[in-house]
Parts: C-alpha cells; structure tokens; sequence
C-alpha cells in the first residue's frame, strides 16, 4: 500500500528474506521424558544442550509434566536459578544450556519451545494472568498433578503435659519442604495458647508420612510426629490464642531444609494437634 504522505511504498517491518532462507531463528522445540527423576544432587540432573534467549513450555493439560530448571548464562560464568517450570511459562533471558531436575511422572514429559528474539506472549488461554506470573490456581493443581504436594496431621489425643505436633524433614531427605499452611486443633473445650516452632530435632513418635495431595500415590519422605512431652521445646516464631482451631496461612511460605522441623504447641491438659499442607522440591 501506498504512504500517502511520503509517495513511497513503506518499507516491511521484518526481512522475509532473511526468514524464507532460515538466517532467522526459527521457533525451535524439545521434549523430555518425566517419567525418570532427576536430581543435581545424586548427580542424574539432565543437561540439555541449547541456546536461546526464549523459552516457554507448553500448555498441553495432560501430558505436560513439571520440572526445575537452571538457565544458565552466555558465557556459563556461573548457574543459574532453579525456576519451577509449569505448563505455559514463559522465560525471556539469553542461555547456552539447560540444566533439569524432575521429580518422577510417569506418562509426563516436558514438550518445550525456544529460539533467538522470539517474543513468547501468553494468548487467551494461557495460564499467565499477569506479566510474570502464573495462576496460582494451575501451579498447584500442577505440583499435585506432578506428586510434589502433600498433606498430614498430628493429633495428641489425651490431656498431654505439653502436646506437640511436628512437620520434619529428615537430614538425608534431599529436599526442601515448602510449608503454605498450618491448621491448629484442640479439644477440651475453653481458649488455650498456641505456638509454632522452629526445632532441629524429629520429636517423639512416627504418626505418618506426608500423604500426596493425588489419590493413590507414593507417601512424602517428610514425617508427622507427635511429642507429650514434660517441657516446650523448639525456637517459637508465631503464637495465638484459639478455641476449637486456627489457621496459619503464610503471605510468604517457610521452607524447612533437610535436618529441620515445624511444630505446633499447645498448653498443658488439653488435646491438640496440626495439620500441615506443604509441597517439596529437590536439591
């Protein structure tokens, strides 16, 4: 079409030469197999030869998996972050290689899309709902879906001199535990105090292993504990006064790394417990 103002033809915005001939990057792609677990740490992490400096992973609802990956840099001067990588993320920074850590999904694989000065947008029925950030919604049905979500409860049943009820991570777990929420109970009646606690020490007796957020799959590494104990133990980081319950929900969620534990304290002569939703992640 004609510019009216100038009386010339304007010129095209992009040089379709130059992407008929391929000396434009294309949109390339990947797929890896989830069904095998990966880990930097027992030395199985996956690195993947690439450069680009897009990256996005595909939206397919059912057979796309999750995984952490670290982007690293041009000049592989130093790792990169690991970002946990859900369906429709969009990465924008300049990498030479991946490098992939998974827990196992069978039947899961990571289909994912990269090139050089491609923009990745997310569409009308992308996940992204704001610049940045994923639907928290999707990113937890995603952890469930990938076996990284987990729930369980500790209960000390009669009058207890202390009552304790513990989320702990034992030392050679080889993760993080990623706690979002703390439900406080108790019986007995009236108003009581309760606290949260930070501790370095498993407490008492083995109630459970976390119970995956997905029906019939493997148990957590981390352990429920319960404790009747004689003394209040731990470093407290919150308190509050409840009655039948209370919820913890945090704005930021704790992280317990290997060796550490959460736990919840009531007062002497009631029953009380907890229960803790978390999600864990490999290191």
């Amino acid at each position: 079409m004609e510019n009216i103002y100038s009386g010339k033809l304007l010129p095209p915005g992009v040089d379709y030469g130059m992407v008929r001939d391929g000396r434009r990057s294309p949109i390339m792609w990947g797929e890896l197999d989830l069904s095998v677990a990966r880990s930097i740490q027992a030395g199985t992490g996956e690195v993947i030869n690439i450069a680009g400096d897009a990256f996005y992973a595909d939206l397919d609802p059912v057979n796309q998996g999750t995984a952490v990956i670290r982007f690293e840099d041009v000049n592989l001067s130093a790792p990169g972050a690991p970002i946990y990588i859900t369906r429709g993320h969009i990465i924008q920074v300049p990498f030479t290689r991946l490098l992939v850590e998974n827990e196992a999904q069978p039947g899961k694989r990571l289909r994912y899309f990269y090139g050089v000065g491609i923009d990745f947008e997310p569409g009308s029925s992308s996940s992204v709902n704001v610049s940045g950030v994923v639907s928290v919604n999707d990113e937890g049905e995603a952890r469930s879906d990938a076996l990284v979500s987990y729930i369980g409860q500790g209960f000390i049943s009669g009058p207890g001199s202390v009552p304790h009820a513990q989320l702990w991570n034992p030392p050679a777990s080889g993760k993080e535990l990623i706690v979002q929420e703390v439900q406080l109970a108790r019986a007995n009646g009236g108003v009581s105090f309760g606290a949260l606690c930070f501790h370095t020490a498993a407490l008492g007796a083995l109630g459970m292993q976390g119970a995956a957020k997905k029906a019939g799959s493997p148990a957590s590494v981390a352990e429920i504990r319960t404790l009747d104990g004689a003394a209040v133990l731990g470093t407290t980081i919150a308190q509050i006064n409840i009655g039948d319950a209370a919820k913890y929900e945090f704005r930021d969620p704790i992280i317990l790394p290997p060796g550490f534990g959460l736990h919840s304290r009531g007062t002497s002569a009631i029953s009380a417990g907890a229960t803790f939703q978390w999600y864990e992640r490999s290191l």
